[in-house]
């Protein structure tokens, strides 16, 4: 993971993971050497990087895959009824509290506010921080919010240029060492060996997301600038664009749809941040004419439609409704292919959410042939 996607990315870094494990698992069985290696990979990429999953299948009697897996309830309820009854938050709440450093970044501003904070998404809490932080540097250190916010960028423009997550201390400019110890003292840097980081990496994220947001309301061109080439686009790009595409859905949904457009459709944009993009599109709610549009153009393209159809409508009743209303499911089912396996799989997914979509969709086909009633009552 480290290999492939840091800002020293290396092309062939699956290349020298399996000759690393090659070698351990030699040294296991031939030199009886009880040495073992750990591999980190995210979700996506184990789905959808074809080689990668087929490696770890070939070693699979070697291999003990371990989850790594999200707060429970009961974890996150002692902490979070200090403030306010967890089991009264959205789902969509309760989601985003599952994760330690959200549920870190919630407890930061509950202490501070004494009450609970006000968020519906990530997007709210990270930027409420941020604003309370710089709130603390006005009233209990006497710094300005313009001089706050010069310091801020600075800090984000040497770790953008550098492509790092800290900057030395010394590359700070001549007289910002008070800004610098004010904004430790306030939960927003860290300093370690003369290292400077933001305490959160989400700081740092939605602050390049925030720029990056600017870009896509500038044009798709300057967005895609701004994601830089495929040399750039690491995991950290993953989560700019997942700030930068939420600030731009709630601004401008024609400029939204334009940047995701441009996104999905350019043969040097790296699959991870088009698989984020499908990802997005799964939470959208509301479908007005220009992401109507969208959607119809990713369905017709080849390349796109099946990533669409897995990444993003896949349990999604809102995508699959729209699916049906504008006819795609019915003619998906009416073909004897892999088309009518992905519509029947579609149907199956929101089958507890949306069962009306499936009796709207095989009704017809009810007692055409025994081969169709095991399909249906396979979707059930």
């Amino acid at each position: 993971d480290a290999l492939r996607w840091t800002a020293l990315h290396s092309s062939n870094a699956l290349d020298i993971c399996i000759k690393m494990v090659k070698e351990i698992l030699l040294l296991r069985q031939y030199a009886h050497t009880n040495i073992k290696i750990i591999m980190a990979t995210r979700n996506f990429e184990l789905e959808d990087d074809v080689r990668l999953r087929n490696w770890i299948s070939e070693i699979n009697s070697d291999v003990k895959q371990m989850e790594l897996k999200l707060f429970e309830p009961d974890q996150i309820k002692p902490y979070v009824s200090q403030f306010e009854d967890y089991d009264q938050l959205s789902n969509e709440q309760q989601n985003i509290l599952k994760i330690p450093l959200w549920l870190g970044i919630y407890m930061d501003l509950a202490n501070d506010l004494g009450c609970a904070p006000k968020f519906t998404t990530k997007l709210d809490l990270i930027k409420s921080f941020i604003d309370d932080r710089f709130e603390q540097l006005t009233d209990s250190h006497g710094i300005s919010t313009a001089n706050s916010e010069n310091f801020f960028n600075e800090v984000i423009n040497l770790m953008n240029q550098a492509n790092k997550l800290s900057v030395s201390s010394t590359q700070l400019s001549i007289g910002s060492s008070e800004i610098k110890k004010a904004m430790i003292s306030v939960g927003l840097l860290t300093e370690q060996n003369r290292e400077i980081s933001f305490r959160h990496q989400a700081i740092h994220d939605y602050a390049i997301g925030k720029k990056l947001y600017s870009q896509g309301l500038s044009s798709p061109e300057d967005f895609l600038h701004e994601l830089g080439s495929k040399n750039q686009q690491t995991l950290l790009k993953r989560e700019h664009l997942r700030y930068a595409l939420a600030m731009l859905y709630e601004a401008d949904e024609r400029a939204f749809c334009n940047c995701i457009e441009a996104v999905l459709f350019h043969s040097e944009i790296r699959f991870h941040l088009k698989s984020l993009v499908f990802s997005t599109l799964r939470h959208i709610e509301n479908f007005k004419a220009p992401l109507k549009k969208l959607i119809n153009k990713i369905i017709s393209d080849s390349d796109l439609a099946p990533h669409f159809i897995r990444l993003s409508c896949s349990g999604c009743p809102t995508l699959v409704q729209y699916l049906s209303e504008n006819q795609y499911l019915s003619d998906w089912l009416d073909e004897d292919d892999e088309m009518q396996s992905k519509a029947l799989e579609l149907l199956s997914s929101v089958s507890d959410k949306a069962p009306n979509l499936l009796i709207n969709e095989l009704s017809k086909f009810v007692n055409r042939s025994p081969e169709w009633n095991q399909k249906i009552y396979n979707c059930l």
